[in-house]
């Protein structure tokens, strides 16, 4: 097994007429390996009636792609300009693109074509991180009542991708049988300082402190294009109005002026900041469609409290490609969150498997999480694992 601690993870969230332009481009990148998972944009469309004199609204899906793929870590802002450029991201509607340090674990390293990064992108010093990503997995069909909420708000362009549950079903006794395999994970991309209000909000509308009803979690990156487009309609200026919100934020330097007021729950606000950053870590595994099975059951054993598992298509761009390359095709991941403290166990637990020496070899992606939501007893907590929980999981891993 490999560990690639110096790369960069660059995830590019598309509508379906932009595909294209993404794959030429990435074609032009030479990157070896890209991940893409089908899913939905939702933006509001204003329509009207009677010659104009009666309008409404109403919600409207756009098929999209979330497309994910790895680049040296010194390249990241120069491929991010460059795709950015290649796809007119800055135009409203058009997609978002953002990077996030990432290890991967593999049987073989990941090669790039260096020489080639270099003359089109150039090496560059990593910007800060300036947004969120916050991810909330809810059950089929509570979606879209969410994302009505956070598009009249004008905070985000929630992207809904479809999943399937593991584990965490399994340990909720005869309540099992009123929650779902099938569930809806959704994507919110927002400014730092927009993302307490926004988790607020979410965990308000997806009831998260009751059981089975979802889990959310949250991490930062390094934003370059951010789809702004939450509404649709007649055009009466020379300019959108997300256009003009662009531009108030380069210059006022934020978005804090957009906000419509505080959170009521300033006192959670508090204790979510308390809980201690980079406590949680996302353990994705990546795998040929069919082998998953076993080896999330593995990662349950070692202290995951669940898992949820999703289709990819599987493309490499690579024109040179060594024999232990992964072929193209559809693969499945698996997104674990677990508490840092037991990362280690789990990686170690995965390598003993033949994860990584069977001829279909898996990989292993590894992000650091800021923040969690969920249910886990009695009392609504903070964190994946909390309470008694946290506290025998502590004894277990120090035995």
């Amino acid at each position: 097994m490999q560990r690639q601690d110096d790369l960069a993870k660059i995830t590019c969230v598309v509508d379906d007429h932009v595909l294209a332009a993404l794959n030429a481009a990435l074609q032009t990148l030479e990157i070896p390996e890209v991940y893409l998972q089908r899913a939905k944009q939702v933006m509001l469309v204003d329509h009207a009636r009677f010659l104009g004199l009666h309008t409404y609204t109403t919600p409207e899906e756009n098929r999209a792609a979330l497309c994910r793929f790895y680049v040296p870590r010194q390249f990241q802002t120069g491929v991010m300009r460059q795709i950015t450029e290649a796809l007119d991201l800055y135009l409203p509607g058009r997609g978002s693109i953002y990077a996030k340090e990432v290890t991967l674990l593999r049987r073989t390293p990941l090669e790039f074509n260096t020489k080639l990064l270099t003359e089109l992108c150039g090496e560059a010093k990593p910007e800060p991180t300036n947004y969120d990503v916050l991810a909330c997995i809810v059950q089929r069909g509570a979606a879209a009542a969410i994302a009505a909420a956070i598009l009249e708000m004008g905070l985000s362009v929630p992207l809904i991708s479809f999943a399937a549950g593991m584990g965490g079903r399994d340990r909720m006794g005869l309540l099992r049988i009123t929650v779902p395999v099938d569930k809806e994970i959704m994507y919110f991309l927002a400014p730092r300082h927009d993302a307490e209000l926004l988790k607020g909000i979410i965990e308000r509308k997806a009831r998260l402190d009751l059981p089975g009803h979802g889990f959310l979690y949250q991490y930062h990156v390094n934003a370059l294009a951010v789809n702004l487009r939450v509404r649709r309609g007649n055009r009466t200026s020379a300019a959108t109005m997300e256009q003009i919100i662009t531009a108030l934020d380069q210059l006022r330097g934020s978005s804090e002026w957009r906000r419509l007021g505080v959170t009521p729950v300033k006192k959670e606000i508090k204790e979510i900041k308390e809980y201690g950053k980079e406590a949680f870590s996302n353990f994705s595994l990546i795998i040929d469609e069919g082998l998953l099975t076993p080896y999330v059951q593995t990662a349950l054993r070692s202290g995951a409290g669940g898992a949820t598992r999703m289709p990819l298509i599987f493309q490499s761009y690579a024109k040179k490609k060594d024999e232990n390359a992964l072929a193209s095709g559809s693969k499945e991941v698996c997104d674990l969150v677990v508490p840092q403290m037991v990362s280690e166990m789990l990686a170690q637990n995965i390598k003993d498997t033949d994860f990584f020496t069977r001829p279909e070899a898996g990989m292993i992606e590894i992000t650091s999480v800021h923040g969690t939501i969920t249910y886990t007893g009695k009392d609504r907590v903070r964190g994946q694992f909390g309470g008694r929980n946290l506290f025998a999981l502590l004894r277990k891993t120090k035995n």
